[in-house]
């Protein structure tokens, strides 16, 4: 019995030599040939050399081949030269086929390897278990060649699938990303706008009270200089009056663009809607030279859970607008801004006397780069913008109008917010 225990081994050496000497002819053969596609490379892990010789035979035509015969070969072997598909034996020395597929599993670099798990046992317990440490497919002893090779197929067909869809994903992510800094510059660049129409709204106010300001201080200027100053005492305080009531409209002023920027908060705090409202009308009655007439009607004077800087951003750009559409067939016209509570919601209407808005576009007025304005007059993401704000918020906008007749835009907020804010 010994004796023919030693034959066997040595048999089994003889074919495991004259095995390792077809594989490395197979792969001077295949690094000689002409480069073309790469074929897949399927790693045989058994220690049985006719076993290994058999599924190298059923699969050399179509795959290149690596073996080891046993499992902590195998593992070693996989690391080093990582495979597309591992078939691995249960029953070897050194690493069973069970603590193989469990460390090819848990290892990065290796972890989404295919494997097929061949044993002699045809026993559900086995499978099961094959199957928990990772094992992506079983086969039993005696196998069918077809089969075999119809699996391995099979599983690396399934493996070049997962491998599109994760590079699809990432181009998804990589996309979103562009999209969501792009949103933040196109959101950034119509806030600046905006603060724009803001600026030179209260520019035709500052001109006023800074002219009060230079006058009065060159009058108290000329009083003081002369000798009968005690005797006019009445004319200083009239001069004094008169810097002080500039500096105070000019400290509003001021107050007023801190307010409407606000850059540094983007978090929701209670807001009293009606001052951005406020703002945002004596901004364009300022631009319109008092040729527009404001009306405000406040039914509402809840305060609103929102981000400030944001809204005064989507009011100003709505009643720019506004003033824009009566521009476009008038000089003057009359612009109603009105509030109030509905279904636990707080609603603004801001409602013209403008050009309207023709049937087929009031579909697109919310698209990015959409516009029947001259090119000098904005890039059609206003809007657009004003869309993102609301939707953001948990609200909605939405428009009636009538060519010729005016625009009523309705904004619909929630009072609280129940979700944390995204920026």
């Amino acid at each position: 019995i010994r004796k023919i225990q030693v034959a066997d081994l040595e048999a089994d050496q003889d074919i495991k030599i004259k095995l390792l000497e077809e594989i490395e002819a197979d792969k001077q053969a295949m690094g000689s040939a002409p480069s073309g596609i790469k074929r897949p490379l399927v790693q045989i892990v058994d220690d049985d050399p006719s076993i290994v010789g058999l599924i190298r035979n059923t699969l050399k035509e179509f795959y290149d081949v690596q073996v080891a015969f046993d499992g902590r070969e195998g593992y070693e072997m996989a690391l080093e030269n990582i495979p597309d598909i591992v078939i691995t034996d249960l029953m070897m020395p050194n690493m069973n086929g069970y603590e193989l597929t469990s460390m090819l599993k848990q290892s990065p670099d290796i972890r989404h390897i295919p494997v097929i798990m061949l044993t002699a046992k045809d026993e559900l317990k086995s499978k099961i278990q094959g199957l928990e440490t990772g094992a992506d497919d079983y086969l039993a002893k005696p196998f069918n060649q077809d089969e075999l090779k119809a699996r391995v197929k099979s599983l690396l067909n399934l493996r070049n699938l997962e491998l599109e869809l994760a590079k699809t994903n990432r181009c998804l992510e990589e996309s979103y990303d562009k999209l969501k800094n792009a949103e933040a510059t196109l959101m950034h660049t119509e806030k600046i706008r905006a603060l724009g129409i803001m600026m030179m709204g209260l520019a035709h106010e500052l001109n006023n009270p800074l002219a009060f300001i230079d006058g009065g201080a060159s009058n108290l200027k000329m009083l003081l200089a002369k000798e009968n100053i005690v005797k006019n005492p009445e004319n200083i305080q009239k001069m004094l009056n008169s810097i002080e009531d500039g500096v105070m409209r000019c400290t509003d002023v001021m107050r007023k663009l801190r307010e409407f920027a606000r850059s540094d908060k983007v978090f929701y705090d209670e807001y009293d809607i009606r001052k951005g409202i406020v703002s945002a009308l004596e901004t364009i009655r300022q631009l319109s030279e008092d040729k527009i007439t404001i009306q405000t009607e406040f039914d509402s004077e809840k305060s609103v859970e929102c981000v400030s800087s944001f809204i005064n951003q989507l009011l100003l750009n709505v009643i720019n607008n506004s003033m824009q559409a009566i521009q476009a067939v008038r000089e003057t016209g009359r612009i109603t801004a009105r509030t109030y509570e509905q279904g636990g919601n707080y609603v603004i209407e801001i409602e013209d006397d403008g050009v309207g808005i023709k049937k087929e576009n009031i579909k697109k007025v919310f698209d990015p780069f959409f516009t029947t304005k001259d090119p000098n007059k904005g890039m059609g993401l206003g809007l657009s913008i004003c869309y993102k704000i609301v939707s953001d918020h948990g609200g909605k906008i939405e428009f009636e109008s009538e060519e010729n007749k005016g625009t009523t835009v309705r904004i619909v907020l929630p009072v609280t917010q129940k979700k944390a804010l995204e920026v």
